[in-house]
């Protein structure tokens, strides 16, 4: 598997971090707002791009 991996700057990291909490959790997305801002230094949003994976396959 080749994957390129890269780090955000931290208003990216905000932003996708807010995208996630709409997805799984529309229900608390103030909540989770709140949470994000002060747990901001000790989280990290890493995005991992997959180029190519090879293998077998069974048949």
């Amino acid at each position: 598997m080749f994957k390129e991996i890269r780090r955000k700057d931290r208003k990216l990291e905000i932003v996708e971090a807010i995208e996630v909490l709409n997805k799984y959790s529309p229900d608390y997305i103030e909540k989770g707002k709140i949470y994000i801002a002060n747990a901001g230094s000790i989280t990290k949003v890493i995005r991992i791009n997959v180029e190519h994976i090879s293998g077998k396959a069974r048949r």
